[in-house]
């Protein structure tokens, strides 16, 4: 939070000094702020969608979890947090290698499909469905060798056979 001192804070309206102000710069009235609704209501919060603010001005995502307890007869809300600004560039980094991920299976020219360890379809991109003139909702229905050719069966049989037993990686196949 920026002090220097832990004895800084004692005494200080904990929303006042670092919950006071939402993200987009609105101010957060104490009325409305899950750790005073909960300490009012006896019970505890956990969020992880909120930020609190640095003596400095600047903020942080926070998640942070506030508890009522109760010593020498008096109320008090213990709140234990944690800055989770690397979590949060983690989560934005994944969901661009996603949308990454996303648009190269989409566009694709080549067909690409994803089955279970049985072989049951759960996901294809549109050049997949156009090769073998199937949905992908009449695929989900159906397991690889439902369209594998016989002729290409046994050896589609050996190269997952060896993928499952660790014997290979992958694989990569032209079939009828």
């Amino acid at each position: 939070l920026g002090f220097d001192d832990p004895a800084e804070l004692l005494g200080e309206n904990m929303h006042t000094t670092e919950h006071h102000t939402h993200a987009d710069g609105t101010p957060y009235p104490l009325e409305e702020c899950p750790i005073y609704l909960g300490f009012q209501k006896g019970i505890g919060v956990h969020r992880d969608d909120e930020i609190f603010w640095r003596r400095d001005g600047s903020s942080f995502p926070v998640e942070y979890w506030s508890h009522v307890m109760v010593q020498d007869g008096r109320a008090l809300c213990v709140v234990a947090f944690m800055d989770i600004t690397e979590r949060r560039q983690g989560e934005k980094a994944l969901r661009k290698s996603e949308e990454r991920w996303r648009g190269v299976y989409d566009n694709s020219a080549i067909g690409v499909a994803l089955t279970d360890v049985s072989g049951r379809f759960i996901a294809v991109n549109r050049a997949y469905e156009k090769m073998v003139g199937h949905t992908q909702d009449e695929l989900r229905q159906l397991a690889f060798f439902d369209i594998t050719h016989e002729d290409d069966a046994a050896l589609n049989r050996e190269l997952i056979t060896d993928l499952m037993e660790g014997k290979r990686k992958q694989f990569q196949i032209e079939k009828q």
